[in-house]
């Protein structure tokens, strides 16, 4: 069914703006009914009080009242059966959906003051209730690797706004990611869907996915004018001089979104402080400022290792059985294998005679003819000197009479360039790619004096000796054609796989985690303390591992703000930069409240998304807003709790860092665009044809452009003609050089050197031959300009610190 709008009510601000109130009902049908709102028509409020700018999500909540009694309405008007079944939206002005969210359905008010009834009711993104959502990928458990973008925009999808049209500011970036405009980090990594895994069968909810996702990244998540922003709180630490750097996504169209988001406040700006008056608070700078990172192996290193995931198929009352997820059933010859067309396989759980649970199992049934069957795990990815210890408890349904060495167990390890099989000594040996040759399985020898019988449970196990080279490895669980037995079954449980991976000569189990730690040299109290859930990886057993764009390669510890490229660091330490970069310094903390919910001119409204500068009484200055306590649309004032991020004294403290530029003529035939050969890019990229160069760094710069030119005419579209040649940003000539040519070929050299450009952000710089020159021979020339961007401050001391178990 489909909603429809049932009731509303309008109000105007203080400020005069039209503000509309919207019910939309599940399965309603006909005209909407005009209610009468109350004294605070509509609050919106953050639900998260706490005063930290590195809230991993910020969800509000509004309240909406209105006077039942005047409306002809009460409470059970707005009862329903789901809580999805109604949908608020606010209008603020020109902003219509400024905001969205699903009203609570246990929470309800109804204040009666005489023959008044106001009826309070609250509504929500949906983001809390996410904590009663697994994470899924659209209902189906998550499988293999994905980008943290990916992961939540699946975590956020039971919210009331789909993730269609919305805002990133993020820009961490790996060496093996494109750093350009519009581009982000969160969608140019992989991490694999186990990191979320509590066990077997069982995921994170979605709102502590998220939260793992953007406590690693620095980031936040919210509403702003009813879309979602992911905006990376590092991203506030620049002069107001300097846009913040973003993108919109819009259905598959990505645009910039770079711009500031200041809010001024002062007597002659559109928003006031307003009584009672602002306190001001010192948040105190650290002794410390620690993250640690936890190393946790996959709670099921082998994909449905349990053998608990599978729809049920058929059930009795002394056995159920159950698909097998995630395992493959074979037969015939390794070489060639095909999928049996007779018996079964799957998991079994049977009962004794009294309904209590007996035992449960993976079984495959045997072949009726001689022949081999063998289970198939997925494909596990391991390193090269990993080790592992394996075990699995196995035996037959059914007896069988004289003594046989039957096979068990075998590994296959693929990698770039080998196949290796592995003997029940742990030894590797090298195979070929149809298993043919040096093929070693793990045996069990049945009947023999003090062997074991066939229905007895057998452990198989291994200790595997370093492994040759990195790749993957799968387990197969075998069901030999021989001796061959009416109705015969192998059964597997309790498999166990240990991976051990060393660091520095050192198992990884015996650390329980690392620690990125900045120390200051004076004597302080306060220390910074978190745990991120994501960091550059040692083993692809471990959750939070993160992946390249490939999905096979782990990051390492390359990685760069955009602001800063040239200052390179591990996933981990980036992520102790930004909290240190904050706790440096004593910071501002204040409480105030303000008249004005509009800025930049009164053409935005306010939201989380602002910044705040009191341009009268602190204008260097930069606050983010920590907690939004509430804006109240009626009388147009709001409070917040405000926490400073930048200050232009102390913060940009940077020193210059000079960026060069620098091309060469491209020696070729022209027609209309000068093409070059790239001696260094700096925060510039080039156009396919490498003729045109766009500016990608964060804030504009004024520099001298060099540029000369070298070459001869070939043809002209007359002669004699007077030809120019163009240095041009955008379709804008910044500087010409004309010439003569009496008859082809005439030579030319050029200088269109320019001083005082300024470059802001995506403009593009070229060289262009003018309409009548149809053909030019270049020969040579340069394009180059030198400027500087600031570094990143002086550091405390680093280390990193690994916590035994």
């Amino acid at each position: 069914m489909a909603k429809a709008e049932k009731y509303r009510y309008t109000f105007k601000s203080q400020e005069g703006q039209t503000c509309v109130v919207r019910f939309d009902f599940e399965g309603f049908t006909g005209a909407s009914t005009t209610l009468v709102g109350a004294a605070r028509p509509f609050v919106l409020k953050e639900f998260n009080t706490d005063d930290d700018i590195f809230k991993p999500l910020r969800p509000q909540i509004a309240e909406i009242s209105f006077i039942a009694s005047a409306s002809g309405v009460s409470i059970d008007n707005f009862l329903m059966d789901n809580d999805d079944d109604i949908i608020i939206y606010f209008d603020f002005g020109s902003f219509t959906n400024y905001w969205k969210g699903y009203m609570l359905q246990d929470d309800f008010q109804e204040l009666w003051i005489n023959t008044s009834h106001i009826i309070t009711l609250r509504a929500t993104e949906g983001i809390g209730q996410l904590k009663d959502v697994e994470l899924t990928e659209s209902g189906t458990e998550l499988n293999g690797r994905y980008t943290p973008l990916e992961l939540i925009i699946l975590a956020m999808e039971e919210t009331v706004e789909p993730f269609t049209d919305y805002k990133v500011y993020s820009n961490l970036f790996h060496s093996s990611m494109t750093d350009t405009s519009t581009f982000t980090g969160i969608n140019q990594c992989y991490v694999d869907a186990k990191t979320f895994q509590i066990n077997a069968s069982e995921y994170d909810d979605s709102y502590l996915a998220l939260e793992k996702i953007n406590k690693s990244w620095n980031q936040t998540l919210y509403m702003y004018k009813g879309k979602w922003v992911i905006f990376r709180q590092e991203e506030l630490y620049v002069p107001y001089s300097e846009n913040i750097r973003g993108y919109r996504q819009n259905g598959g169209t990505r645009t910039s979104a770079s711009q500031r988001f200041d809010a001024l406040v002062g007597v002659n700006q559109t928003i006031k402080p307003i009584t009672p008056e602002m306190l001001r608070f010192i948040q105190r700078r650290t002794k410390s400022d620690t993250i640690q990172f936890n190393f946790d192996q996959f709670d099921e290193v082998v994909c449905n290792g349990s053998f608990s995931k599978g729809d049920l198929r058929s059930s009795s009352s002394t056995e159920k059985i159950y698909d097998l997820d995630l395992w493959e059933w074979y037969e015939g010859t390794l070489a060639s294998p095909t999928n049996p067309t007779t018996g079964s396989y799957g998991r079994k759980i049977t009962y004794d005679t009294t309904g209590k649970l007996d035992d449960q199992f993976a079984y495959q049934t045997q072949k009726a003819t001689s022949g081999n069957r063998w289970l198939i795990s997925c494909g596990i990815d391991v390193l090269k000197n990993e080790t592992f210890l394996f075990s699995i408890d196995n035996r037959f349904k059914t007896t069988f009479a004289g003594t046989a060495t039957l096979f068990t167990v075998s590994f296959q390890l693929v990698t770039a360039t080998n196949y290796y099989t592995l003997d029940d000594d742990g030894t590797w040996y090298t195979s070929n790619a149809s298993w043919t040759t040096n093929y070693k399985v793990l045996q069990t020898y049945y009947n023999g004096s003090g062997a074991p019988i066939p229905t007895d449970w057998v452990t198989s196990q291994v200790e595997a000796n370093s492994i040759p080279d990195d790749g993957v490895l799968n387990i197969l669980l075998w069901c030999v054609g021989t001796p061959n037995t009416a109705g015969q079954e192998k059964w597997f449980k309790n498999l166990q796989l240990d991976v051990i991976t060393k660091f520095n000569g050192i198992n990884i189990e015996t650390i329980q985690s690392v620690q990125s730690i900045f120390t200051k040299a004076a004597t302080l109290r306060p220390k910074f303390f978190d745990e991120i859930y994501f960091d550059d990886g040692l083993s692809k057993l471990y959750k939070g591992s993160l992946y390249e764009n490939d999905q096979l390669t782990l990051t390492n510890e390359e990685w760069h703000r955009f602001r800063y490229p040239a200052e390179v660091n591990g996933f981990r330490k980036q992520n102790d930069i930004a909290h240190w970069s904050h706790n440096r310094i004593n910071r501002n903390k204040i409480d105030a409240n303000f008249y004005g919910l509009t800025w930049s001119s009164g053409t935005e409204p306010i939201g989380l998304i602002n910044t705040v500068r009191f341009t009268d009484d602190d204008p260097n200055r930069i606050y983010a807003i920590a907690n939004l306590k509430e804006i109240d649309f009626s009388s147009s004032t709001w409070s917040a709790t405000l926490v400073e991020v930048f200050d232009m004294d102390n913060d940009a403290t940077g020193s210059a860092v000079a960026r060069i530029f620098s091309l060469d003529a491209n020696v070729s035939r022209v027609i209309t665009f000068v093409k070059w050969d790239i001696i260094s890019l700096a925060d510039f990229t080039a156009d396919a044809g490498v003729a045109k160069f766009t500016f990608g760094g964060s804030t504009s710069i004024t520099t001298t452009i060099t540029c000369t030119l070298q070459g001869y005419t070939i043809t002209t579209t007359s002669t004699p003609i007077t030809v120019d040649i163009y240095l041009k940003k955008n379709s804008t000539i910044i500087n010409t050089q004309t010439f003569t040519v009496t008859s082809n070929p005439t030579s030319f050299n050029v200088t269109l050197t320019t001083s005082s450009v300024t470059i802001a952000p995506g403009d593009q710089i070229y060289v262009e031959m003018d309409t009548d020159i149809t053909e030019t021979q270049i020969t040579g020339g340069v394009l180059q300009a030198t400027y500087n961007v600031t570094s990143a401050v002086s550091y405390d001391p680093y280390e990193d610190k690994y916590i035994y178990k």
